[in-house]
């Protein structure tokens, strides 16, 4: 078996806990379908002045509260850059026209209203994002601060109802509503798209309770906010949606008062109350989320005029996540309502939850399941993996395999499993087929140059890293192979180049830190 420090399975702590007994980190969904409970990673809400709520983030590890004190790291600064320019590129190869907007939290947002502790002290990331890609073709950032901030605001356009929610993480409908105009206006400019214009918006209120007064003990109070009512020549109505264990969801929907203009927005949790303006605005919409990734299969398939992402400021202190191996089929359309569904629900949650050998447990029989498909298969070999019960990972890969044979995860998952089960010959054929079926995705890439590298085979795995660090510049796995097969070439210069782009796009230094260092 050839193994290197490139492909070591994921480890996990062993588990005695029954799939069937309750979890802390397990959630059901009202439908019976195992989810992720978000609760834990919300932590004890920041209470400012005037009855306004920050969220704090997962208390039991650095988090949000950390990170807007210390600012953005470099690595992931550099990280969101190269990923921006590369979506960019890969978007306008495609003729595709690439929107981002990003939404501030209330640390920036509603600076007033901080605690004492707080004030001044916040630093908000998007400013040194938009420096860094300045200049970059083909990425339209849109910062919806000024959209939200009375003191940004138009003088002919005031602001006329509370723009971000007291007792919630979020915006309002009528903030949320003042940043779509400001982007659809811009997006506008390109395409035929029907504007949802302020006259055909009104705005009711209604008490509502929020995500942030409802962790507090006794809990909070509601608040009154804005609800958008659109008028009835905009119209819109929902064609398909799918909700996996991940709390994924995506939603197609269709307009016929709108122009043929196709959208693919990719989003987190600020678009829902954005969602409603931007169904009536493209006569075909799909919307994915929760995530900040762009999955260039979801694009080849959809073949959208324009992507929209959609994301919260504070994901800019996270990585982005563009060469996960998982793919969009695997994140939004994967099923877990059915028996097999539920089953592979359970396996993939105490996976996430790094209980791998209960996760292994859990996904026994789950073949005999009514259901039972591809994906299912898929995470189960995933679960036996980590576990190294690598004969019965590759059995179930190659069953997922067998569903579904054009799926780059599977080929991966299958030459991932073929690897450790002893067989890489058949690894290096299932990664170079994965890499070929989604050339532009770093992880097929990946493996598929670990495992040349295992056999011996150094010169094929440096022409097959050169040309991926070409276009897939964002991706460091790819750029320490490269640094290694140059150095193993004799050419020390690029070596330290490659390294040094590896090293860029890790860092865990602040640009602040940075800064007062040079």
């Amino acid at each position: 078996m050839i193994a290197t420090r490139r492909t070591i399975p994921p480890q996990g702590r062993a588990s005695g806990r029954s799939r069937r007994a309750p979890d802390p980190g397990i959630a059901r969904h009202a439908t019976g379908t195992t989810m992720i409970d978000l609760q834990p990673h919300l932590g004890t809400p920041i209470e400012g002045r005037n009855g306004q709520f920050y969220y704090r983030g997962d208390e039991s590890r650095v988090g949000l509260y950390e990170y807007y004190l210390a600012g953005i790291r470099h690595g992931a600064l550099a990280s969101w850059t190269a990923t921006l320019a590369r979506r960019a590129r890969e978007l306008a190869r495609r003729g595709v026209r690439y929107h981002v907007v990003v939404v501030p939290g209330a640390h920036v947002a509603c600076p007033e209203d901080l605690p004492d502790d707080l004030r001044g002290r916040i630093k908000a990331p998007f400013p040194v994002l938009r420096a860094a890609l300045a200049g970059t073709d083909g990425v339209r950032l849109h910062y919806a601060l000024p959209d939200l901030v009375p003191g940004d605001a138009d003088p002919g356009d005031p602001i006329l109802h509370r723009t971000y929610r007291r007792n919630d993480t979020h915006w309002t409908e009528y903030g949320a509503y003042r940043n779509y105009l400001t982007v659809c206006r811009a997006i506008a400019r390109d395409l035929d798209v029907r504007v949802v214009e302020p006259a055909d918006v009104t705005f009711a209120t209604k008490q509502a309770f929020g995500d942030l007064s409802i962790l507090r003990q006794p809990e909070g109070q509601p608040e009154t906010i804005p609800l958008a009512v659109i008028r009835g020549r905009h119209r819109a109505h929902t064609v398909s949606r799918n909700t996996t264990v991940l709390r994924n969801r995506v939603i197609r929907t269709r307009s016929d008062t709108a122009p043929a203009t196709a959208a693919l927005i990719f989003h987190d949790s600020y678009a829902t109350a954005q969602a409603k303006f931007w169904a009536r605005s493209f006569g075909r919409t799909t919307f994915a989320g929760v995530t900040h990734r762009v999955y260039l299969d979801a694009v080849e398939r959809e073949r959208p005029d324009v992507v929209i992402s959609i994301m919260a400021e504070h994901r800019l202190f996270e990585w982005p996540n563009d060469h996960d191996h998982w793919t969009f089929a695997d994140d939004f359309e994967s099923d877990c309502r059915s028996p097999a569904g539920r089953r592979t629900a359970d396996v993939m949650v105490l996976y996430r939850q790094q209980k791998v050998a209960a996760a292994a447990d859990a996904a026994a029989g789950i073949a005999a399941e009514r259901g039972f498909g591809a994906y299912h298969a898929r995470v189960a070999a995933q679960a036996l993996v980590g576990a190294h019960r690598f004969e019965d990972a590759l059995a179930m890969a190659m069953t997922a395999l067998s569903l579904d044979r054009d799926s780059p995860s599977n080929l991966w998952m299958a030459a991932y499993a073929a690897l450790y089960a002893g067989k890489p010959q058949d690894a290096l054929t299932l990664a170079t087929w994965a890499a070929g079926a989604e050339p532009h995705h770093g992880a097929w890439t990946e493996l598929l140059a670990s495992i040349l590298i295992g056999l011996g085979r150094r010169e094929d795995a440096a022409l097959v890293l050169e040309r991926a660090v070409a276009v897939i510049d964002d991706d460091p796995a790819l750029w320490r192979l490269a640094a290694e097969m140059r150095e193993a070439g004799g050419r020390p210069g690029p070596a330290r180049q490659a390294r040094a782009m590896a090293e860029a796009l890790t860092s865990q230094e602040t640009v602040a830190a940075r800064a007062f260092a040079a």
